[in-house]
């Protein structure tokens, strides 16, 4: 085996880095999206619990 061509990658080694790399972008552009909406109800929700009388008092 000569070694030289051991250490070249092959097409289809190729074919799957791309292929996780797409994947990778595409988990990461839609969960991106949800977690920050998430993040923004919740900060949301939490203006509105704590801005209450009982929760205002309270040091």
């Amino acid at each position: 085996m000569d070694p030289l061509n051991s250490t070249m990658p092959s097409l289809a080694d190729a074919v799957l880095i791309e292929t996780i790399n797409n994947v990778t972008h595409q988990i990461v552009r839609y969960c991106s999206i949800f977690i920050f909406l998430f993040g923004s109800i919740g900060n949301i929700l939490n203006v509105f619990v704590l801005s209450q009388l009982p929760f205002r008092l309270n040091p």
